[in-house]
């Protein structure tokens, strides 16, 4: 039987995951002039390439959740660490270049090896932390939301200082280095394929901007080779063990004859509905609609993030005391409480107080909750891909929302869209109330030990 201080260990090792995972892709807001300056480009365009980066971290999700199903989620979680850090050594090269086209190569796969964690952490948790899963998915979101919140800073000191794309190197660095520590000994020595990898795609990048054709086409052949080989090195097809029985990993298609979980789907989609259009615009709303000095604007998000630490961490304790169903109502309703406020109370200070610390529990407390519930709904071997499938509607369908308020808000002013993000926020609470109510059972929690095949 697994001891608890490991199992601590290793949720202390996917906290930090999680964190630089979120890292990230919050290193170059604060660096944004800086970047803009260099490249030569105007909002426009790297906004375009911002945007594409962040819908292919949704989509890649729909990726990430089957292949931990189909390989194993610690070897996944490895093969994401290592590739979206060492993709920040792209940076490099566009800062050397100043090219446009280099830095949207290195954000782009950034977004693309990183989109692999979430629904693969999740899944994970979900089967190794049996008896306190709600509490361990809490814990997991601390680390990702303090890498939000710290990161920024952090990232503004190390650009200013040695230039915008050592901050991308060092944050990849670190998320390079910690794979090593989900690696066992067999899959330590399959990292000299990732790295080879790597070194053959740098390579074949500087003699094709060099303009020798002949050399960069050698080069894709021996970068085609290492990916082979990299890939044979990940194994066949994934097992999971569950009473005795061995079945293949689950699909997306599979995931999505799962009944019980529609109606979960569409609270998720609610939730993101609010949630992106509230991320992008509650700063500017605050500057226009309430006359917040901009600085002050930036603190009050920052100070929706910090409530988010403990947050989570209470949602998923509260889960696990009194089942994820009645969480997810109590904060469905502090969302909407919370987004009356702001727009409805008199002295604005107090209806932003009212919403900074009601959003940022109720919002953060919801994310354990849910995804405990979710696993609680799903088959041990289709987590992977039900966890991708919510990540995705999440973050992508969910997306919609920041254009539909900043549609009505060019029209019709902010106030507007922030009544229809609360609409959003009333749908959720109503869909809330139809959830299926599903608690883990104690009893076997305690009795089964999760291991990968």
């Amino acid at each position: 039987m697994e001891t608890q201080q490991k199992r601590n260990g290793r949720l202390a090792l996917l906290g930090a995951a999680h964190s630089f995972n979120h890292s990230l892709f919050v290193i170059a807001p604060p660096l944004l002039s800086l970047i803009m300056a260099d490249l030569g480009v105007a909002k426009s365009e790297i906004g375009l390439v911002s945007m594409i980066a962040s819908f292919i971290y949704g989509a890649g999700s729909l990726v990430g959740g089957p292949l931990g199903d189909r390989i194993g989620e610690t070897k996944t979680i490895v093969v994401c660490l290592n590739i979206s850090g060492l993709s920040t050594y792209i940076m490099l090269a566009a800062w050397a270049t100043r090219t446009i086209y280099i830095y949207a190569l290195g954000l782009i796969s950034m977004a693309i090896w990183a989109s692999l964690y979430h629904p693969t952490a999740n899944s994970f948790i979900s089967k190794a932390f049996r008896g306190r899963v709600a509490e361990a998915m809490g814990l997991h979101g601390v680390g990702g939301t303090l890498g939000v919140v710290l990161t920024p800073t952090v990232a503004w000191f190390i650009g200013a200082s040695f230039g915008w794309s050592w901050a991308f190197v060092a944050f990849g660095s670190l998320s390079f280095l910690l794979a090593l520590f989900f690696a066992d000994k067999y899959m330590r020595a399959r990292l000299a394929s990732f790295i080879l990898c790597l070194v053959s795609f740098a390579f074949f990048c500087y003699e094709l901007l060099q303009y020798r054709m002949l050399t960069a086409m050698v080069l894709s052949w021996v970068l085609a080779l290492c990916f082979i080989l990299l890939l044979r090195s990940l194994g066949g097809e994934r097992q999971v063990f569950r009473e005795g029985k061995r079945v293949n990993g689950g699909s997306i298609l599979d995931a999505l004859k799962i009944r019980e979980l529609w109606i979960l789907l569409l609270f998720n989609v609610a939730i993101g509905l609010f949630m992106k259009g509230i991320e992008l615009f509650f700063p500017t709303y605050l500057k226009e609609n309430r006359g917040v000095d901009p600085m002050w604007a930036s603190v009050a998000y920052t100070l929706i993030l910090a409530t988010g630490v403990p947050a989570q961490w209470i949602g998923g304790k509260a889960a696990d005391l009194v089942g994820s169903k009645k969480v997810l109502i109590a904060t469905s309703l502090g969302v909407c409480v919370s987004l009356l406020a702001l727009l409805l109370t008199p002295l604005y200070i107090v209806g932003i107080g009212i919403f900074i610390f009601l959003y940022g529990l109720s919002f953060y407390a919801h994310q354990p909750a849910l995804n405990a519930l979710t696993g609680f709904l799903s088959p041990q071997n289709q987590r992977g891909a039900v966890y991708g499938i919510f990540f995705f509607t999440s973050f992508g369908v969910g997306s919609l929302s920041q254009s539909i308020a900043g549609f009505i808000g060019d029209i019709y002013g902010l106030d507007m869209s922030f009544y229809i993000l609360t609409v959003f926020a009333v749908i959720a609470l109503l869909l809330s109330l139809k959830l299926p109510e599903k608690k883990e059972d104690k009893e076997i929690a305690t009795t089964s030990v999760y291991q990968e095949a």
